[in-house]
């Protein structure tokens, strides 16, 4: 599930065109470094998050992991739910966290984002 309202970034860019090998080697090096700490924190806030979900919903804990967001270079990655599902309406995470017409939300993930910026 991706919602913008409640994505959480941190964003590092470098541009090491024209240097030279040894800042093309340092920014890479830097590069690799954002992305482990990005997908660390992100690992945890998946974690929290699937301890968050409804018990009775195994197969939404489950689905819980982490994504490198794609399309990008930058250190960007998803939290996803997606259990799978019987039929074609689509995952149902999004309605346990948000709520439906005739169903409370039972957020896992957005409390688990705002824990993770303490």
């Amino acid at each position: 599930m991706q919602s913008s309202a409640h994505n959480t970034h941190r964003t590092v860019s470098i541009n090491d065109s024209g240097k030279s090998d040894s800042l093309q080697n340092s920014a890479r090096r830097i590069t690799l470094l954002c992305d482990q700490y990005c997908v660390g924190d992100a690992e945890r806030i998946c974690a929290a998050a699937k301890s968050n979900a409804p018990v009775d919903i195994q197969a939404l804990r489950d689905s819980g992991h982490v994504e490198k967001a794609s399309g990008t270079a930058s250190a960007e990655f998803d939290i996803v739910f997606d259990p799978p599902v019987k039929d074609d309406k689509g995952s149902y995470a999004s309605y346990v966290e948000e709520g439906a017409s005739k169903m409370a939300a039972e957020p896992d993930l957005r409390p688990a984002i705002l824990a993770g910026k303490d």
